[in-house]
């Protein structure tokens, strides 16, 4: 995303507040949670695969809430994908209270060297790097698979919002070019009252978009 982007994007989310923020990125939470629960059930104490999907969206939230209430976050679906992965990590240092801090340090360092890196500088394997590069890439292309299979007006709506939030805009229209649809022209309508009436479809578009990227991500890492 360009400078004077990144700062159109700033303005856009200064004006909202904190409580609309999490509505409009609570779909890509739980898709994120659900995610992180379904394609590593190994590495979770057993009791942790119980969870309400709820509870842990609901920490995601609250963290998500307070950063947001402390600076501005420029680009939000990476910073979600970090706290995704923190607050999993603290719900499994609470499920093995044998284990000490160090054992439990240790095991993140090994499993989870990003979000090492997220709360202090690390060294990381360059093969870590273009794992999660691809596994981004593969996601996003699902993404887009799933946003052109939806209905019309849900998906005219799902691409102005995902155009509007991209933190990379190149990279999103790529993948859609590579489907064989341009967004560069997907602008939301000009009239208010058409504007209001396309973004009422976005409630069910990330409805649909949720349940089929958790779906598909869970038979592919099951």
């Amino acid at each position: 995303m360009k400078l004077h982007e990144r700062s159109e994007m700033t303005k856009v989310l200064n004006k909202e507040t904190s409580e609309a923020i999490l509505r409009r990125f609570e779909w890509y939470i739980t898709v994120q949670v659900k995610r992180q629960i379904s394609c590593y059930p190994s590495l979770a104490h057993p009791s942790l695969l119980d969870l309400e999907i709820d509870e842990f969206v609901q920490r995601v939230r609250i963290k998500l809430w307070r950063m947001w209430e402390r600076e501005n976050i420029l680009h939000p679906y990476s910073y979600i994908r970090r706290i995704v992965h923190s607050e999993w990590i603290d719900m499994l240092r609470q499920q093995k209270h044998t284990l000490p801090l160090s054992a439990a340090e240790d095991y993140e360092e090994w499993h989870y060297p990003e979000v090492k890196g997220y709360r202090r500088e690390a060294v990381r394997d360059p093969a870590d790097e273009i794992e999660q590069q691809m596994e981004a890439r593969a996601f996003l292309d699902e993404v887009v698979r799933t946003v052109l299979a939806l209905p019309p007006r849900q998906r005219q709506a799902m691409i102005c919002s995902l155009y509007d939030k991209a933190d990379d805009l190149a990279q999103l229209i790529s993948a859609f070019k590579a489907h064989k649809t341009d967004i560069e022209a997907a602008y939301w309508p000009a009239e208010k009252a058409e504007k209001q009436l396309l973004q009422a479809s976005l409630a069910a578009a990330r409805k649909t978009l949720a349940k089929n990227l958790t779906c598909r991500w869970r038979d592919c890492c099951s």
